[in-house]
């Protein structure tokens, strides 16, 4: 495997950052060969790897969440500017023979531009968006008029408006390219798969590629990952033989429904295991029989072992972690790509989807009892489970990282 290898992460969701570090750790290469860039938060966890870790400017995760909220593109034009100068500098400064990228889309213009070759991670599910599929966005400015008004609304006029939608967020990347000399993209998804080589990461058995896309990607099937903290001083108390439901909204989702969720669920006499919560030493009783067990962070993979159920933010990630321990997932959309993933999961018995606008918390309160209790949809889950843990990701992605080689037709031009 050539060397050294350039990995960059925007860390607007710490999704991202986890999906590179699982492929990263599953190079066989000496760690001192492999260059990590993110945002300095997780130089902690770069570096306890033993790999180099470079700063990165990315986005501060509040802001890009207040872009989606909008409607808004999530990088514009100065943004963008800023971020291809900055990859170039690292570009020119470590001099990879390959940079992998997740959500860096200013490397569709470095990369390119340094003759770089390019390996882009992301999810299948955005190459079969269109505008007969696309859910209802969690619109700020649609609130006022609520939720099922503005689901008709949207329905009636989506053929017409989502083309347009899609164009318009394109816009400040074409001015930007247009500045390299590089073609305008059509829709912004042409921004989030515009690599020499993608690897995506999904399950082939619930989404592929659309047959528009082409060939040149890899399915890497889904990287969980796992963040690296110690378990909690409760860990102990938590009991084998009580039902236990993991809640977790994680970096991107509405977190103000957590407490909410967390009183609705604590009227079932279950253990409640919250996360990206205010942390407690000691579990709270309630008169239901209930428990709870929080923590700001948890170990997803583990905590997911100990659950009945899994409700989650129905990302990519965090709903492939809880499928990878064979347990059912609720998932409570805030964005479009979480419910773009959730679209795709759905039609499996164990999964339910909800969106975070206006959900009904007796409704997941029912789902929560009856995927719980229901013992074919959890033999289901186990079943599905063996299928996800048949991927061999390193042997895929060193797949991928060859391909995005081998096929790069020239060699890069670094700035001496």
């Amino acid at each position: 495997m050539p060397t050294p290898i350039l990995f960059m992460a925007e860390s607007a969701t710490l999704a991202h950052v986890v999906r590179l570090l699982t492929l990263a750790d599953s190079l066989e290469l000496p760690r001192s060969s492999i260059h990590f860039a993110t945002a300095s938060q997780y130089r902690s966890w770069i570096e306890a790897r033993g790999m180099n870790f470079v700063p990165l400017q990315c986005q501060d995760t509040g802001a890009f969440q207040r872009k989606l909220d909008q409607g808004k593109s999530v990088i514009d034009k100065h943004l963008l500017t800023a971020q291809v100068k900055e990859d170039i500098e690292i570009l020119n400064s470590i001099r990879p023979q390959v940079v992998v990228g997740d959500f860096r889309l200013s490397l569709a213009i470095s990369a390119r531009s340094l003759r770089v070759p390019y390996l882009g991670i992301a999810n299948a599910y955005w190459t079969r968006l269109t505008p007969g599929q696309m859910p209802l966005p969690e619109l700020s400015f649609l609130k006022p008029i609520g939720r099922s008004i503005s689901e008709l609304l949207f329905k009636a006029s989506r053929e017409l408006i989502v083309p347009h939608i899609l164009q318009r967020h394109a816009d400040d990347f074409n001015i930007v390219r247009a500045q390299y000399g590089m073609a305008p993209y059509r829709s912004i998804i042409d921004a989030y798969t515009d690599a020499d080589w993608v690897g995506f990461a999904d399950a082939s058995e619930v989404v592929t590629p659309s047959n528009q896309f082409g060939s040149r990607y890899t399915t890497l099937g889904p990287l969980n990952g796992r963040v690296d903290c110690p378990l909690p001083p409760w860990w102990n108390e938590i009991k084998d033989d009580q039902p236990t439901v993991y809640l977790n909204l994680g970096s991107s989702g509405k977190h103000e429904l957590a407490p909410i969720l967390i009183e609705a669920l604590s009227e079932l006499p279950i253990q409640i295991i919250a996360g990206s919560v205010e942390p407690i030493e000691q579990p709270i009783s309630y008169p239901s029989g209930a428990k709870l067990f929080s923590a700001r962070v948890l170990p997803g993979d583990t905590v997911c072992q100990k659950a009945q159920v899994v409700i989650c933010n129905g990302g990519a990630p965090s709903s492939y972690q809880a499928l990878a321990a064979g347990r059912p997932v609720i998932g409570i959309t805030r964005n479009m790509d979480q419910a773009l993933n959730m679209q795709s999961l759905s039609p499996l018995s164990f999964v339910r989807s909800f969106s975070a606008w206006g959900c009904q918390l007796h409704e997941i309160t029912s789902c929560t009892k009856e995927l719980m209790n229901h013992q074919t949809i959890q033999d289901d889950a186990q079943a599905f489970k063996a299928r996800l843990l048949a991927y061999n990701h390193k042997a895929l992605f060193e797949q991928a990282l060859t391909m995005a080689i081998t096929g790069h037709k020239h060699s890069p031009i670094y700035i001496q």
